[in-house]
């Protein structure tokens, strides 16, 4: 299909109902898209392949315009947003939030790219320039205001002037606050926090703390150990606080807490043999298939979880609730 031809067809389709929005762009693009997919009103999107995972949202009055189209579950891209890339991929509960400008060269297939892994969260008025691939973590956090760029040019080279080209990637766990630049070239590292407004324009290695501008490491580690006495103690309190936000009763016999008196969570200490198949099993240990696929589990080494569909309203409400003290979760059968 013609460019012009798609973009009278997206324009056609972005004031259409928007639960026959789904089936026109299968019609009229081939569109791959999942179950419980919504498209806001006056969103335009263009795609040679468009694929969008279960529970995808956009957001009303954006503008995709993109060789590839990737979402996984439960991605969104909020309202008044503009993409225009060669390829964009937002993987499983990883947003794009309102007003964000990620721009470069749609027909560059080889370096106009933009991945977002799961979780990574974009917030509004960021703009992020693909000139050359642009590559997020897991569970990353970029602070609304700030800007990635891929390219630093204005003055002739030939004159002697500097032109730089270079993709950035961001490792998994990173926190940008609002405000901060990121320079073309620079690979930050994973676990690492940048003070806000900073400028960083050098490499920063895992778990490393900066601050300033041009951005310096202030400390080697981002993090302090806490021990599983200290975990059950902040979920035990995050568990109180929620309650107290639901206008439900707590209460905590032995290391099960129930909101009601309907026991919610079991917190282990150890990885159990069989864990409870009527709560969620918060196990400090590292991923396990069988447990996780037999009853609904977080593991907090790594944060992997059971699939989301083992995950009751109740639980879902407490993990987004748990979202305030950090706490992600990565079911296994979502990338």
């Amino acid at each position: 299909m013609k460019r012009r031809t798609k973009l009278l067809a997206s324009l056609a389709i972005s004031v259409m109902p928007e639960r026959i929005k789904p089936a026109l762009y299968r019609a009229a693009f081939g569109a791959s898209i999942g179950k419980d997919v919504k498209i806001g009103f006056g969103s335009v999107v263009m795609a040679d392949r468009m694929d969008l995972g279960e529970g995808t949202r956009i957001g009303a009055l954006s503008f995709i315009d993109a060789r590839e189209l990737i979402t996984g579950a439960h991605a969104k891209i909020g309202n008044l947003s503009r993409i225009t890339v060669a390829r964009a991929e937002i993987r499983s509960r990883a947003t794009v939030d309102s007003r964000v400008e990620i721009s470069g060269d749609t027909t560059d297939e080889a370096r106009g790219s933009i991945v977002l892994g799961r979780d990574s969260w974009v917030f509004p008025h960021c703009h992020v320039n693909v000139s050359r691939p642009v590559t997020l973590g897991k569970n990353v956090g970029v602070g609304g205001g700030s800007y990635i760029f891929t390219h630093g040019y204005w003055l002739s080279q030939l004159d002697g002037f500097p032109v730089k080209y270079a993709a950035v990637t961001i490792g998994d766990d990173t926190w940008l606050p609002w405000g901060c630049f990121v320079m073309p070239g620079v690979d930050i590292g994973k676990r690492v926090i940048v003070g806000a407004r900073s400028v960083v324009n050098k490499s920063v290695p895992d778990d490393a703390l900066v601050a300033g501008s041009p951005a310096k490491v202030i400390r080697e580690r981002s993090s302090v150990d806490v021990t599983i006495e200290q975990k059950i103690a902040m979920l035990v309190e995050v568990t109180e606080e929620h309650a107290r936000y639901e206008k439900t009763s707590f209460s905590r016999q032995g290391d099960v807490l129930s909101l009601d008196g309907i026991p919610l969570i079991a917190l282990h200490r150890t990885s159990p043999a069989a864990p409870r198949t009527d709560v969620l099993n918060v196990i400090p240990g590292p991923f396990d298939a069988s447990s996780a696929q037999s009853a609904p589990c977080l593991f907090l080494d790594g944060y992997g979880s059971s699939s989301a569909a083992l995950f009751d309203p109740r639980i879902r409400a407490w993990l987004t609730f748990a979202r305030r003290i950090g706490l992600r979760f990565y079911p296994w059968d979502e990338t």
